[in-house]
């Protein structure tokens, strides 16, 4: 009986500081990494210059400022709970500029003759971006209204 209370509370805490730590924790990744792309700091800027290269009417740089802009926007609307479902849409927004090269340009993506299992030091740093972007999408999507 004990133990039941124990664990409701415990399960009560991590919902409610959990909530508040991963959404501080993504609107710190965010706006750090944007602001890293901004300023041509970011150790990706090489893999990503080969990713964003598809966008029509921008340069490469072009598109990388434009991301990092729209991740510092991300990012800081991360800070605040009324905002994260408007966060969560602009990721989804992201989400499908970050999917297009998976269609164009798998030969960036994956290791000759690899495709779909065998993916290329830009593929595994592209993959994991996405696995961020959904991880995000599913908590966005499980805030209480």
């Amino acid at each position: 009986m004990i133990s039941i209370k124990v664990d409701r509370k415990v399960v009560q805490f991590l919902y409610y500081w959990g909530e508040i730590a991963i959404r501080l924790f993504f609107a710190c990744i965010f706006i750090w990494f944007g602001i890293l792309k901004i300023f041509g700091s970011a150790p990706e800027t090489s893999l990503l210059d080969d990713v964003m290269g598809w966008i029509p009417f921008l340069t490469r740089h072009q598109a990388i400022l434009m991301l990092g802009g729209f991740e510092v926007l991300i990012g800081s609307l991360f800070v605040f709970k009324s905002t994260v479902k408007t966060s969560a849409a602009l990721l989804f927004i992201l989400l499908i500029i970050m999917l297009f090269p998976l269609f164009i340009r798998t030969k960036l993506l994956f290791v000759k003759g690899g495709f779909p299992y065998l993916p290329s030091l830009t593929g595994q740093f592209y993959f994991r971006y996405l696995m961020t972007l959904m991880g995000v999408l599913i908590i966005g999507g499980n805030l209480k209204k």
